[in-house]
């Protein structure tokens, strides 16, 4: 990698990267006593979904810093350097900043909302939003598992 963000479909995961991922992904947060419309199961997928995404944009762009904040901008343009589609409105769901008004805060502002100050509103907005936002989250999650599935599998069929 040169140190430039690449353009659209441009690279492939490195095997590093795929074995990397995947130790993400099979260490990933037990979540059979949570309710599925808790606060707690909400903050574990994001924690999930955002560890992922930050892997992404890292290998996406080596100038990044780990510390960046995840903009929907930058995180847009390294899902479709791996050629995830991820819509519009999912991202939306989850990143958009602007989307701050009770009621349709995005992922990202609730996940800050609840670790920042455990608010009360933020917890009964995530219950009451758990299945729009979940889904989202696993949609990312479930894009990436595919892509290293597929990555893992056409690296066995080059060797």
């Amino acid at each position: 990698m040169t140190g430039k963000p690449k353009k659209y479909g441009e690279i492939k995961l490195s095997n590093k990267n795929v074995e990397f991922i995947l130790k993400t992904l099979k260490n990933k947060p037990c979540l059979s006593n949570l309710k599925e419309t808790s606060p707690e199961y909400f903050l574990l997928n994001y924690i999930q979904f955002e560890t992922l995404t930050r892997l992404l944009l890292k290998y996406a762009d080596s100038n990044l810093k780990p510390s960046s904040p995840i903009r929907m901008d930058s995180v847009t343009k390294a899902f479709n350097t791996f050629n995830l589609s991820i819509s519009d409105q999912k991202l939306d769901i989850l990143l958009n900043s602007k989307l701050n008004k009770v009621g349709s805060r995005s992922a990202k502002n609730l996940r800050n909302a609840l670790v920042h100050a455990w608010s009360e509103s933020a917890r009964h907005e995530v219950e009451s939003r758990s299945s729009i936002l979940n889904k989202a989250i696993f949609e990312v999650i479930n894009s990436i598992k595919e892509l290293v599935n597929l990555s893992s599998e056409s690296k066995k069929t080059e060797a």
